[in-house]
């Protein structure tokens, strides 16, 4: 026999040798025939095997639902605020004065900003931030302790970040004091 006989008869030995064990093997499987009910936990399922069409309809649609609502008063203001000072979308009782450029005095009915905190952010659609290089940016803080508002009110400060290259080439940044768009909630 020559050398390429040789290869092939290897060759088909292999193939016929695996072939014959993966039917032995397939053949020595458990089948859910052989499981006694409720035996198989969690532990003995590898994880992501299963899909919703291995599960009962009400099993599969159980995950679909909405979980339980959660405990009231999680949010206890909430609103947005233009740059003139006019109050949208708010939770209620909810007050807001401009009594300076950059400054806002607001007050949630219930909450006392020396134990809570607010969370601001600005209102993108309608502030000055700019794209593109140098571009100016709205800023909106929190200014707790400072006193430009009645007590019981939260003080925001907004404010344009701008970067003014001088004749130099060096590039500064002023941040001054100015009326601008704000959301905000209370937890």
């Amino acid at each position: 026999m020559n050398h390429r006989g040789t290869v092939t008869v290897l060759g088909l030995t292999a193939a016929a040798v695996v072939l014959s064990t993966g039917g032995a093997v397939a053949g020595s499987m458990i089948t859910g025939a052989q499981i006694k009910d409720g035996t198989v936990t969690s532990k003995d399922i590898k994880n992501r095997a299963l899909v919703a069409a291995d599960l009962t309809r009400a099993t599969a649609d159980g995950f679909s639902k909405p979980g339980p609502r959660g405990a009231p008063g999680l949010v206890r203001g909430y609103g947005a605020v233009s740059s003139v000072g006019v109050l949208s979308r708010q939770s209620g009782g909810i007050t807001i004065s401009n009594p300076m450029t950059g400054v806002f005095c607001l007050t949630v009915p219930g909450v006392d900003p020396a134990s809570s905190v607010a969370v601001v952010s600005p209102d993108f659609t309608n502030n000055l931030t700019s794209n593109g290089p140098n571009g100016s940016q709205s800023v909106v803080e929190v200014a707790v302790g400072a006193n430009a508002c009645p007590a019981g009110a939260f003080q925001v400060v907004t404010m344009v970040r701008s970067f003014d290259a001088g004749a130099d080439g060096v590039t500064s940044t002023v941040l001054p004091l100015a009326d601008q768009p704000f959301t905000f909630l209370v937890p």
